[in-house]
């Protein structure tokens, strides 16, 4: 006879090394209040899955199935022999479930953080079987609006919080040595962190760049991240460095020594980036998109995604102008404390099993 798991959880897109996503951490924060709860899981997994952390996190109370295929196949078919019969509970990061589950009594509760890269089957799907979750959550206002209205039914909003960086990015002893490494110095240097998919938008930032450069020589941009499943290529300018995946050790150092941080994307479910550079208390400038209004708007400067000349005139004037940096940096710090007061795994947990 089967053993029977409090939850089913899809754990693909908690992978082994690099930079976390934003949905990773909204995962991570969830297993680990399962494992503080003492809930047992079964976790669908691939080959690329970071069984080691899950473990850890669920404190030795998962058990892994290993997909072999990541498809609609798997999706659909592969997932329900595992499931139907060992748990009935499914919850999953991504709006894609198997909509068989609930045929066989098992609860569906999926996460839809946007609809930036839908394509035009995975609209259809959503809009077909949004009826079928038990429960659907979102993580903005913003995007809780456009979803609610297009599937016709309400979801959950849950923030995602940045409690994660009260466990890491705390060393700063080797702060100096690493920047040499980099060829960085400290406060000299402009920040992005994220991918290069199109909607990021980082072209209008190396452009802007460009303009900033030529009237302030000392000045670098810093590209931490990259990838993406459609990569955009750039010409970078003198000054402009590319730091791939670099680790949360080396990703806390270059915050924390950052003149400021720009983050230009067209579309956002969230921007977990915004609110980790407001930890650190730096200065803030976003695309002016409502997401950002609404997470970030008590706290950072906003510029016009198309115009690589506002983006950097902004850049410009917090670069000439210490107080306004102080005043901003303040600012970061009290935005940053909204994130840091509440527990989003929890909120999930409660949502699913009850407080």
């Amino acid at each position: 006879m089967n053993q029977i798991y409090d939850i089913a959880i899809d754990g693909r897109e908690i992978v082994k090394g690099g930079r976390r996503t934003g949905l990773a951490r909204y995962l991570i924060s969830f297993m680990k209040a399962l494992g503080e709860k003492g809930k047992s899981s079964l976790i669908i997994s691939d080959k690329n899955t970071d069984k080691d952390l899950i473990s850890e996190l669920l404190r030795g109370k998962g058990k892994f199935v290993e997909l072999r295929y990541s498809n609609v196949f798997a999706d659909q078919f592969l997932i329900p022999l595992y499931v139907v019969g060992r748990s009935y509970v499914y919850f999953s990061i991504y709006p894609k479930f198997p909509i068989v589950l609930p045929f066989f009594g098992v609860k569906v509760i999926i996460t839809i953080a946007d609809m930036i890269n839908f394509s035009h089957f995975q609209r259809i799907f959503l809009r077909l079987f949004s009826g079928f979750p038990h429960e659907i959550i979102t993580i903005s206002d913003t995007w809780k609006r456009k979803i609610d209205k297009y599937i016709g039914r309400e979801t959950i909003r849950i923030y995602s919080d940045i409690l994660y960086m009260k466990d890491r990015f705390y060393d700063q002893s080797s702060d100096l040595e690493v920047l040499k490494d980099l060829g960085l110095e400290r406060g000299k240097y402009i920040l992005y962190v994220g991918n290069f998919n199109p909607h990021k938008n980082v072209a209008v930032l190396v452009k802007a760049f460009r303009i900033i450069r030529d009237e302030i020589k000392d000045i670098k941009l810093v590209l931490a991240g990259g990838g993406g499943k459609a990569e955009q290529k750039f010409d970078l300018p003198d000054g402009c460095i590319v730091i791939r995946s670099p680790d949360d050790r080396t990703l806390g150092i270059l915050y924390r020594n950052a003149l400021l941080f720009v983050f230009p994307s067209f579309s956002e479910g969230l921007g977990i980036p915004p609110l980790e550079a407001c930890y650190f208390g730096i200065p803030v400038l976003v695309s002016d998109i409502d997401v950002f209004r609404e997470i970030v708007g008590d706290c950072a400067i906003f510029f016009d995604p198309k115009s690589h000349r506002d983006l950097a005139d902004k850049m410009h004037l917090i670069y000439k102008n210490h107080n306004f940096r102080d005043i901003m940096r303040e600012r970061s710090k009290v935005n940053s404390e909204k994130f840091l007061s509440f527990n989003t795994g929890f909120l999930i947990y409660n949502l699913i099993f009850g407080s």
